[in-house]
This record gives C-alpha cells, sequence and structure tokens, in this order.
C-alpha cells in the first residue's frame, strides 16, 4: 500500500499543510538524540563509501546539466534568500553552531585535511579565477560603505588566540605579492591616514625588525673609536669643495602664504629661487614619502620640493651637493622617485649648486 500510495503522488504537488505537516513531523523526530545519533551514523556510512558517493555525484551531475532544472533550482534560492526572515533564521542556526567549541574544532580539521590535497587547492583556484573573470560577478562582489562598516563593527574588538596569530604568520611567511598585488595595496593605502595607536604598532615592529638586522644594536664605540671617527668626519667635512656652512631657519613664503624650515643654505637658495620664479603657481617642502629598496632593506625617502608651475606640470625637485649623486643610496632613491612621478604624470630632477648658483647663502 505504502508504494501504491508513493507512485500516486508521484508528480503531484504537495498541498502546503501536507507540507507543514511534513515539517513538523521531521522536527520532532530530529529532536530525539537518538535518532540524530542513528541518522547521522547511516549518512556517515553512506559518505564513507566511495560508490555511493560517485553515484551521488554523478546523479547530480547529470540533474544541474538540464537548465530548466538550473533555472527552476536558482529562482528557488533567489526567493528563499529573498526572505528576510529565513535570512535570520540561518543566521541565527549558524551563530549558534558556532559557538560550540567541539563543532569549531571538527569543522577546522577537516578543512586542514580538505586543503591539504593539492588537486582540490588546484580545482578551487581554477574556479575562483574564472568566476573573477566574470565582470558581472566582480561588480556583484564590490562592497558598500554599509558593507564596509558592518564587518568593521563585527571585526572590532576581536581579540586573535596566541595560537591563531602564530597560524596566520606561518601561512603568510614567505609569500611574496605580484607588482599587481603591490601597486593594488599602494593604491588602497592612498590618503588613508593611520591612527596614533597604529603608527606606534608600525614604529615598533619596524624597529624591531631593525635591531635584528643591525648586528652592533646594543653594543657600544670604545673612546678611542669615538676619536678617531670624530677626526675622520672633521677631515672629510674640512675636504669638501664647498666649504658650506650648514644653516637652519626658517622662510616666510608669500606665493604659499605659509612658513617653511629649511636644514640648510642649498634648500635656502632653493626656496628664493622658487619664489622668485613667475612661473612657479606653489611649491611644499617634504610632502611625499616613496618607498625604495636598497641594500636588502625596503626604506623610506621624503624628496625634498614637490613643485606646481602655472601651465600644470608637476616636478619633484631634490636639492643636492653634485659630489653627492654618485652615492649608490642616492641613485636608489632618484630611480625610486623617478618610477613614482612616471607613474603619476609628473616629472623628477636634481637641483646642485651648479643649477642654484656658486654664490651660496654662508
Amino acid at each position: 500500500m505504502e508504494i501504491l500510495r508513493k507512485m500516486n503522488r508521484k508528480g503531484q504537488k504537495m498541498s502546503l499543510e501536507s507540507r507543514r505537516k511534513m515539517s513538523e513531523a521531521r522536527k520532532k523526530s530530529w529532536r530525539d538524540p537518538e535518532y540524530k545519533k542513528r541518522m547521522s551514523l547511516k549518512i556517515k556510512e553512506g559518505w564513507n563509501n566511495l560508490e555511493t558517493r560517485q553515484k551521488m555525484s554523478r546523479s547530480q551531475k547529470k540533474l544541474w546539466e538540464d537548465p530548466e532544472y538550473r533555472k527552476e533550482k536558482s529562482l528557488k534560492n533567489k526567493e528563499s534568500w529573498g526572505n528576510l526572515e529565513t535570512r535570520k533564521k540561518v543566521s541565527k542556526s549558524l551563530k549558534e553552531r558556532w559557538k560550540d567549541s567541539e563543532y569549531i574544532e571538527k569543522m577546522s580539521k577537516v578543512r586542514k585535511k580538505v586543503w591539504k590535497d593539492p588537486e582540490y587547492k588546484k580545482k578551487m583556484s581554477n574556479i575562483h579565477k574564472n568566476l573573477w573573470k566574470n565582470s558581472d560577478f566582480r561588480k556583484k562582489m564590490e562592497k558598500t560603505e554599509e558593507y564596509r562598516e558592518k564587518i568593521s563593527k563585527t571585526l572590532t574588538g576581536r581579540k586573535l588566540s596566541e595560537e591563531h596569530k602564530k597560524n596566520i604568520g606561518n601561512g603568510c611567511r614567505g609569500i611574496k605579492d605580484s607588482k599587481e598585488g603591490r601597486e593594488r595595496k599602494r593604491i588602497a593605502g592612498l590618503g588613508r591616514k593611520h591612527s596614533e595607536k597604529t603608527k606606534k604598532k608600525i614604529g615598533l615592529a619596524s624597529s624591531i625588525r631593525q635591531r635584528k638586522k643591525n648586528s652592533f644594536f646594543g653594543r657600544k664605540h670604545s673612546k678611542e673609536s669615538r676619536e678617531k671617527m670624530s677626526k675622520s668626519q672633521s677631515r672629510s667635512l674640512r675636504m669638501k669643495e664647498d666649504k658650506l656652512k650648514f644653516i637652519q631657519g626658517h622662510f616666510y613664503s608669500r606665493k604659499n602664504r605659509k612658513t617653511f624650515f629649511f636644514r640648510s643654505s642649498y634648500e635656502f637658495n632653493a626656496l628664493m629661487k622658487l619664489e622668485a620664479n613667475p612661473m612657479v603657481e606653489s611649491f611644499e617642502m617634504e610632502y611625499f614619502k616613496i618607498s625604495y629598496f636598497f641594500k636588502g632593506i625596503n626604506r623610506i625617502y621624503t624628496p625634498d620640493f614637490w613643485v606646481v608651475m602655472i601651465s600644470g606640470k608637476e616636478y619633484i625637485v631634490e636639492v643636492k651637493s653634485d659630489w653627492v649623486l654618485k652615492n649608490l643610496q642616492v641613485k636608489a632613491k632618484a630611480r625610486a622617485a623617478k618610477k613614482f612621478c612616471e607613474r603619476n604624470g609628473m616629472k623628477f630632477t636634481f637641483w646642485t649648486e651648479k643649477t642654484l648658483g656658486r654664490r651660496m647663502v654662508a
């Protein structure tokens, strides 16, 4: 009789009342811990059997090849997820489940095991690459300000365990960003201002890295060494062709309606020249920070001047003595500055005593 009933039902749509009754009956059954345990064991046994898994996989693939079936499923899913109550129920259920430490540990083990398989990793990588090639998908995944704020509030104040931090560090160690990735990060960081707390953290991390690389850190020069170094420096300074006195002071610019602090006679002369030039619309001192690579270390370089002409052209000007231009570090800075200018539609130039004039202010 039961078989006949099933055969009669085939192809017929169940009424809402019948579906509700079935749903209540199933929920009641799944509340019974013995029933849950029994069913869980049966499901596990089925999925542990390779033949069963392959059979289910073939069956599902065959179904999804049918465009009508795909369309029907897609509409049902959209209809279901379009319902706010359904989304809230699913969200609540998942949140409750992820509060259980046993469930978290279980899921963590499963995911680690799956991601150790190179074939699975390759398969997932290809799937995601193909998805991101689709312009519709990219637009769909663009995050709104509201979404970003929501994520930010969720993560603010969240503290990671030391083990979690260690795992993240080990996972990222040795991975180098591509040129495109670095450029994207650079563009994303433009105009962003760090909080004082973040600045302190970055400074501390940087100083720790520098200490590790500096073999002399924590050691002190002997009195004899200091005297030798002092004599050597004094002699080299006296031998300079320019024999200019280093001066410091403040320069008020009427053109910019602000005061600039200069650290040398070269900078003072450059300020005078920029102020007097009618083709210069405005200028700033030490306005940009440019990263450059030298002797295996990423460093920061701040050019002396940013100059904007009346024609709209922009220049980055570095003021240096002519004899310093052959210095390897100065060359590395210049290369980084030229690349920065190319990206931002500017030009880079050096101003030496030849440009500023031999007669310098003492």
